[in-house]
């Protein structure tokens, strides 16, 4: 039935739409604001170069070729948005000064 052909083709959108826009949801609270966590501890380092080379949603990519992509294309293709990237607040950076 076509019907359900358009169905599996929306489903799996929905989901990700879900998981990537929804408060609440494990991407969510696992990305910006809440990796703190791991920037300002003793491994922040490991960690900044982890995140260089893994991919947020596709981990069993070659961690040498996604570290080499440029910005463009891991925002379009592996949806390393900037939403998700992790900005110390300001007052923390005023008090460091």
């Amino acid at each position: 039935k076509p019907q359900l052909a358009w169905i599996s083709l929306v489903s799996p959108l929905f989901t990700m739409q879900i998981l990537l826009t929804m408060s609440g949801t494990g991407v969510w609270h696992a990305e910006g604001k809440n990796l703190k966590r791991y920037y300002e501890s003793k491994d922040a380092e490991k960690y900044v170069q982890y995140r260089k080379a893994t991919p947020p949603l596709f981990p069993i990519l070659i961690p040498g070729l996604y570290k080499n992509l440029p910005l463009w294309v891991k925002r379009w293709l592996c949806f390393e948005w900037e939403r998700y990237e992790y900005k110390p607040s300001s007052t923390r950076e005023a008090t460091k000064s």
